[in-house]
């Protein structure tokens, strides 16, 4: 199975990277934080995953803007930026109906803000939230605290080091390969500066008041020990979205 590797200009002109593998019923994956189109393919973290999903479906995936492939001009950085940037994708892709996937932080702004009339199969939710971590009431004593690549002092945590804390955030129980591959993940997707950008952008969402309004069944999974995203957002998500249904996972 082979990924084919395309591009299209969003809205604004910034060019966005995009793959395409699979055959069957198209799922659509949102852009989250930090990916890597090359790379993600020949991750022990991620090849598996993708390979299984393309046995039975298209996959359409992209980087977002500022990383990956994707132009390292980041521009505008806000929910209709985001959103805009995944129609964008659709359409290019030439995308009449698709099921619609959204991990982790890609999960705040396009199930709720996204193109509901097209997205016809139930969407996944996987580690997500409506709300960014300035929202969250639990974690505004840890602001002082806060893992941001630009928050350490200098000379005192060095890139590398700051890579592998989110690692280890991301795969608490991964291999030593897994870990070592994430780090370099992180080194080859974007910049430092780019990374706190985006970082700081996704902290200051809050969806909340949007998520009554979704109206296709979607399905919410949540990890209980999620170090990244709280499985009170999950929880959030379950009971605000009508109809929703919640699964907790290990």
């Amino acid at each position: 199975m082979e990924q084919q590797i395309r591009f299209c200009a969003a809205s604004d002109g910034v060019t966005l990277a995009y793959a395409v593998h699979g055959r069957g019923t198209p799922i659509v994956r949102a852009a989250t934080w930090l990916t890597h189109l090359h790379f993600d393919w020949q991750s022990p973290v991620w090849h598996h995953w993708l390979e299984g999903l393309g046995e039975a479906h298209t996959l359409i995936r992209y980087d977002e803007r500022g990383s990956g492939l994707s132009d390292r001009e980041v521009g505008e950085l806000s929910v209709d930026t985001w959103v805009a940037d995944l129609e964008a994708v659709v359409d290019a892709a030439g995308l009449d109906r698709f099921a619609l996937l959204d991990v982790s932080q890609s999960g705040d702004r396009d199930r709720l803000r996204g193109p509901p009339s097209r997205a016809r199969h139930a969407p996944r939710l996987y580690g997500g939230y409506a709300r960014g971590r300035k929202f969250r009431r639990a974690l505004r004593a840890a602001r002082k605290t806060r893992w941001c690549p630009r928050s350490a002092p200098a000379g005192r945590l060095r890139p590398p080091t700051l890579r592998h804390l989110f690692s280890m955030l991301f795969l608490p129980y991964g291999t030593d390969e897994q870990m070592a591959l994430y780090d370099e993940l992180q080194r080859r997707s974007t910049s430092a500066a780019t990374a706190a950008r985006l970082y700081d952008a996704r902290g200051s969402i809050n969806v909340v008041d949007l998520v009554p309004q979704v109206t296709t069944k979607t399905l919410v999974m949540h990890a209980r020990g999620d170090r990244v995203v709280p499985v009170e957002e999950g929880r959030l998500l379950g009971a605000r979205i009508p109809d929703a249904r919640l699964v907790l996972v290990e």
